[in-house]
This record gives C-alpha cells, structure tokens and sequence, in this order.
C-alpha cells in the first residue's frame, strides 16, 4: 500500500483518468472530491460488502498502464515512457520522484537529487529536475525547493532548461528514441549540483536587493499580475507584506509561497517559473546574465 501526505486543495492522480483532491479537513474527517471517467463508479466501501471499493478501482487503474509508445496522445514517446524514463534516470542520480500531476491534458513532474547548498543560517535549498509535458512539447528545466519552507522555483534562463519536442504518432522507433535520449541527456544536465550553486547564489544577494528603487519594479508588477490573475495577485501582494522582508528574496518568497498552496498545477507551474525568473533581476555583471536579465524586463513590459 502507498501512503502518501497531502494538504488541503493538493491532489493526487492515479493513471491518466483519476484525480483525489483534498477539499476539506475537519476534526476527524476529511472530505474528498474525486474525478473519474463517466463510465466509472465510485462508491463508499463501507456502503455494501459486495460493491467494488474505491481503493480496489484505483488500484486497477494503477496496474493497467499503458506500455511503450502507447499511450492516448497523437505524439510519441508516451506519457508512460516519459515518466518511466524520468524515474530511472533520477533513480540513477540517487534522487527521488516526488510528483506527478495532470490538468488539462498537461503532465507535471517534479524530482529531487541528493545535496543541499546553505543560502542563510538555517536555511538551505535542494534541487532536483522538473517536467511538464504539453502537447506536443517537454519542457525539462532546473528544479529548487527551500527546506525550511518547501517553496519551490524554476529558473528557465542562463541554460536551466530545455523544450524537446515529440513526433507525430505514428513513428519509428528510431526517431522515438532519439527524443529519449535528449530527455535522459536534459535531465542528466539539470540534476547537476553546478545548477544548486548558482541558485544559491542568486538567492544570497537577493536577500540585500530591496524593491525600494528597483528598475521596471512597475512593469515587474504588471508582469506578475498577468501570470498570475487579479485575485492570485492580491494574495500574493498580502502575504509580501505580512512576512517582514522587503527585499527581492522576500518578494520571490511570497510567489513561491502561494504557488506551494496552489491546487492548480498549470499556475503553480507558472508562479514557480516567475519565482525563478525574478531572480534574474539580481545585479550582475557577466554580459550573458545582463542580456538574460533585460529579456525579462522586456517581457514584463510586454505583459
């Protein structure tokens, strides 16, 4: 039996067809919504000895995955072989998977490696590699989580991530495997600890970097409330106020913070790419990491 802890509004899939999400918890309750395909039932175990369990359906539905190359997407690899590949190849790191989401016909997965890299007095970050899946693209990119507070981050600039597209269903297994093998090259690159260190980094000197002046700061705002939504926005900006840092550290802190709450795991992807991105507006004096900075201020102009 797998156990697996979950917090109000998180959720867990099962297959491609299921989704368990915590609605509510109470004193000696909890209360779940549960999505399943029309053409199943769900019923409460205890309801009748000779109805099918929701534990047995959900079981079924974990031991009838699809095998390689199979899966209900016009695009190959499968989400099955992707994910496979994923666990193996963060297995090989000595890392672990822990996460696997779908909305929408997107697929997130996230994983964490061994090592840590201290960014305050008790306070320090792991990293990992993360995925998402949208048709017909993988996107694969750098993955950090705080210990302390378990907020995760993405940074998609300075080479920290990767899009890989898939082919067109049918296909030979000769160009199947080439896209494998750009995945399991991707994740191999991300995992590395060099990636954790200049996270770090950036993490150190944003906690001295206040808003107070920062260049753009109203096109930053801009660019934060059309990723994440007018009501997103104003929580975000309540939480900023409430956590007594009022450096960029503290703003990053404040997008990852709601995006770790999020229920929906297309915002939480977005929130946690943003988190990462604002990171770039760290002063640097490297010509590359100027060029990357000013794209984002591009962008959050644009937006």
């Amino acid at each position: 039996m797998l156990f697996i802890s979950r917090r109000k509004n998180q959720s867990i899939v099962i297959g491609d067809d299921i989704t368990v999400s915590v609605v509510d918890i109470g004193e000696g309750r909890v209360r779940l919504g549960i999505d399943v395909p029309n053409e199943e039932s769900v019923r409460r175990s205890e309801a009748s000895s000779g109805e099918q369990s929701l534990e047995a359906l959900l079981d079924r539905f974990t031991e009838s995955r699809p095998g390689p190359h199979q899966d209900e997407e016009t695009h190959l690899p499968g989400i099955r072989e992707i994910e496979s590949l994923f666990r193996d190849k963060i297995a090989d790191e000595g890392g672990h998977f822990c996460g696997f989401e779908r909305r929408n016909g997107n697929y997130y997965i996230r994983s964490l490696v061994p090592g840590e890299e201290v960014v305050a007095k008790n306070d320090s970050i792991q990293s990992g590699v993360a995925l998402r899946i949208k048709r017909p693209s993988i996107f694969i990119c750098h993955y950090t989580l705080r210990r302390i507070c378990t907020n995760g981050l993405m940074m998609r600039n300075h080479g920290f991530a990767r899009e890989i597209r898939r082919v067109e269903s049918p296909a030979d297994d000769y160009a199947v495997q080439c896209v494998l093998a750009e995945i399991s090259e991707a994740i191999a690159e991300f995992a590395s600890p060099e990636h954790r260190t200049f996270v770090a980094q950036r993490m150190r000197a944003a906690r001295g970097m206040s808003l107070e002046g920062l260049p753009h700061l109203e096109a930053l705002r801009n660019r934060l409330r059309a990723v994440a939504g007018e009501s997103v926005f104003r929580g975000i900006g309540r939480r900023f106020r409430s956590n007594g840092d009022s450096s960029l550290f503290g703003l990053v802190n404040a997008i990852t913070a709601t995006a770790r709450d999020e229920a929906d795991p297309g915002l939480k992807w977005r929130l946690e790419e943003l988190g990462g991105e604002i990171l770039t507006l760290v002063s640097v004096s490297d010509p590359t990491e100027r060029a990357s900075r000013e794209t984002f201020v591009r962008k959050s102009v644009a937006a």
